[in-house]
């Protein structure tokens, strides 16, 4: 009894990060179809951009980061979106993050 207990348990488990991880993923592909929508990057480009926010948006909604690593975080991801885009582009990329992704701010340290 105590067996299929456990194994139910594991199995429940598995599906339940399953499908969290793939809600997840489907919100950041919203996010990023959001920009390139505006953005009109090609193909390398776009590749580009969509691994940035892919990888730094899990990143940032760590709840353990203090505010001096979720601003780095933050400088960092700006940096390699201004690396992939032309002044153009990241001006239209700036104002849109304030709509599509109004939570990714800098943080201010209150003591």
């Amino acid at each position: 009894m105590k067996i299929k207990l456990l194994l139910f348990s594991v199995i429940f488990g598995l599906f339940t990060a399953n499908t969290a991880f793939s809600q997840q993923t489907n919100i950041l592909d919203e996010i990023v179809n959001s920009y390139l929508k505006e953005l009109k990057l090609n193909g390398d480009l776009e590749a580009k951009f969509r691994a940035v926010i892919l990888d730094f948006s899990p990143q940032l909604k760590e709840k353990n980061l203090t505010t001096s690593d979720y601003n780095a975080l933050m400088k960092k991801e700006t940096l390699k979106i201004y690396e992939i885009l032309n002044k153009e582009q990241f001006t239209i990329y700036k104002k849109l993050k304030e709509s599509i992704e109004p939570h990714k701010k800098y943080r201010i340290e209150t003591n």
